[in-house]
């Protein structure tokens, strides 16, 4: 574990000191587009902030109001006292989400209180190798109490039903821990063969947190789980509302009330922590409003156009998707890591910012560009960044002393030359 964190440690301070990681911006006024860094404006492709309604006049005015009826902060824990926005807030994510819903103060506060709640030592969980690392944290606390934690291969759902043809006997239930959207690849959750496993499997329990597939899919934004399934009744979702949603906090939606009253009563996080701050329940409640409106399906309409023409344009720039299912993180493979710190520079010198999706969160050999695409960016802005990602990529390669064929063989994709000569 020391050699881990000092190896992480090296790769992050050389990205700090080569002004790619952990930089300030310093705007004076965000306008949801640009974002200043080292006195530049650049065009910001970094934003999970997928309808870009943090820039909305009617979510900026509601933190406000909120703010001048309740002040910054309602400073007690919510076993006491909370202030009504609570339980407005509530009722409307209830009816976003059809289900029971408690809002918290942060995702991964709402993992700490649900799963050491829903799952004792009588249970066995089972987590994909890429389930986000909020949920990973919370599973180290289960393990202190005893609770059997197993590791399957990603999105292999042929191991996880051998897993559960091999426990159902020696457990009370069975948990399986994923994303709906992995955050790094943009790659999601095969929910209708887990979906299957859940028909199939008595035993059988879903803990999945849908954080970036809020907002800008499903009923209400309810979400890409829960527009690709019902909400079976041995489910339980977080999500975040700091990305599509644009305010601040979490939520957690479960089959019933009196499992969410259970969570309300017994959550760590909620016992102990502070609550959400008034303006981000104030923004929590216009975002609610916007996203239970007709409104909502332009939003999400105008943004899905613009999905569909990024991975258009990248196809026909030779840029390598590592995942083509359709949401709006955009993993572009580089390979080596010392590729990707000088593709990065050339980015921002060239008027871009975007992500380095670099170890620990992917493999050392699977450097990449991870691209966040937000509704607030044009048809132009995506084209342009991709024809000087293109150009700027076969700079890196050549100043590295790498190729195309080494991307594709450090991630198993295949050669497009060898596709042709194969089908001809």
């Amino acid at each position: 574990m020391k050699n881990f964190v000092n190896l992480v440690d090296t790769l992050i301070t050389e990205g700090v000191d080569s002004g790619l990681l952990q930089l300030s911006s310093e705007d004076d006024f965000i306008n949801g587009k640009t974002v200043k860094i080292n006195r530049k404006d650049l065009i910001n492709f970094g934003s999970c902030s997928y309808l870009g309604l943090e820039v909305d006049e009617r979510m900026k005015y509601a933190a406000m109001d909120a703010v001048n009826r309740f002040g910054t902060q309602f400073s007690a824990s919510r076993s006491y006292v909370s202030i009504g926005l609570y339980e407005k807030l509530e009722a409307l994510l209830s009816q976003i989400f059809q289900q029971p819903t408690l809002a918290v103060p942060t995702t991964s506060l709402g993992h700490i209180s649900a799963l050491p709640t829903i799952i004792d030592e009588s249970d066995v969980v089972i987590k994909d190798l890429q389930v986000h690392a909020s949920v990973q944290n919370a599973l180290t606390m289960l393990r202190g109490q005893g609770v059997y934690v197993k590791t399957i291969l990603h999105n292999r759902i042929d191991q996880l039903a051998d897993e559960i043809e091999m426990l159902k006997g020696k457990h009370r239930h069975i948990w399986y821990m994923a994303d709906g959207v992995y955050s790094m690849y943009g790659d999601t959750l095969p929910i209708r063969e887990v979906a299957d496993l859940l028909n199939q499997y008595e035993q059988f329990h879903l803990y999945v947190d849908d954080a970036h597939g809020m907002s800008w899919t499903g009923m209400n934004g309810s979400g890409f789980v829960l527009n690709a399934m019902e909400f079976h009744p041995r489910m339980v979702m977080a999500t975040s509302l700091n990305k599509g949603f644009a305010s601040g906090g979490g939520a957690l939606v479960f089959p019933n009330e009196l499992l969410r009253k259970k969570v309300r009563n017994c959550g760590a996080s909620l016992m102990f922590s502070g609550p959400m701050q008034p303006s981000s329940l104030g923004a929590a409640i216009c975002s609610a409003n916007i996203h239970l409106s007709p409104e909502i399906k332009d939003l999400q309409a105008d943004f899905h156009a613009k999905m569909r023409f990024f991975e258009e344009k990248a196809e026909q720039y030779d840029l390598r998707l590592i995942n083509h299912e359709f949401t709006p993180i955009f993993f572009i493979g580089v390979g080596k890591l010392d590729v990707g710190f000088n593709l990065f520079k050339r980015m921002k010198n060239a008027g871009y910012f975007m992500n380095l999706g670099m170890y620990p969160a992917v493999s050392r050999d699977k450097t990449g560009i991870r691209v966040a695409l937000n509704r607030r960016l044009s048809f132009e802005d995506i084209d342009g960044m991709l024809a000087v990602m293109a150009q700027e990529l076969e700079a890196a390669l050549k100043e590295e002393n790498s190729s195309k064929d080494e991307i594709l063989s450090a991630f198993g994709l295949p050669n497009k030359k060898n596709l042709e000569t194969e089908i001809n």
